[in-house]
């Protein structure tokens, strides 16, 4: 018999009784979302302030160091589903080793989405850093990467993840596991 992981949220309880209590007081659910929401946020920003105090000043928590040939593979990555975003180069296939074939389909429909959406004729260019948040799940590493594109004078919000399975990083250890391109 298997079983399917089950994915736990600490305090999920807690805030589906707040919502709870909300509705039983005839609040929209709209505004009991928005309530929640800003309480969620004061939280953390209360906690981020609590340690910064006691760090002196010190960053809360470290920024992931990512090594640098990950980075390497993500940026060739980004530079290739890039290419096939502006319309540079043929669709990612499972040929590319960059991506998984959802990975890869997720490139191919941004840049179908960009084509139907848009007369732009503008290529996209990355020019800075990328936020990259890193996840450790056993020997599984997931990297979260955001960042900013410009398209002729607009900007768009790129969003990437990756992973690796392993903790040594090697040739195409890095895989592209979804892409997307946010369209206003």
């Amino acid at each position: 018999m298997t079983t399917s992981p089950a994915y736990v949220i600490p305090g999920a309880e807690g805030i589906a009784a707040a919502y709870a209590d909300m509705r039983r007081y005839n609040v929209a659910p709209l505004a009991a979302s928005d309530w929640l929401i800003e309480q969620v946020k004061d939280a953390a920003r209360d906690d981020i302030a609590q340690q910064l105090e006691r760090n002196h000043g010190a960053p809360a928590e470290e920024s992931p160091n990512v090594a640098d040939l990950v980075l390497r593979q993500i940026y060739r990555a980004i530079g290739v589903a890039l290419a096939v975003y502006n319309n540079q180069r043929s669709r990612v296939t499972d040929m590319d080793h960059i991506a998984t074939p959802q990975g890869a389909a997720a490139i191919n429909r941004a840049a179908v989405a960009r084509k139907v959406r848009t007369n732009d004729t503008h290529r996209a260019i990355f020019e800075y850093t990328p936020d990259i948040d890193t996840v450790e799940n056993g020997k599984e590493t997931i990297y979260y990467v955001s960042g900013v594109i410009y398209v002729g004078p607009r900007v768009r919000a790129l969003t990437a993840r990756f992973t690796s399975t392993t903790n040594a990083p090697t040739a195409h250890s890095v895989t592209l596991t979804h892409f997307d391109v946010l369209l206003p």
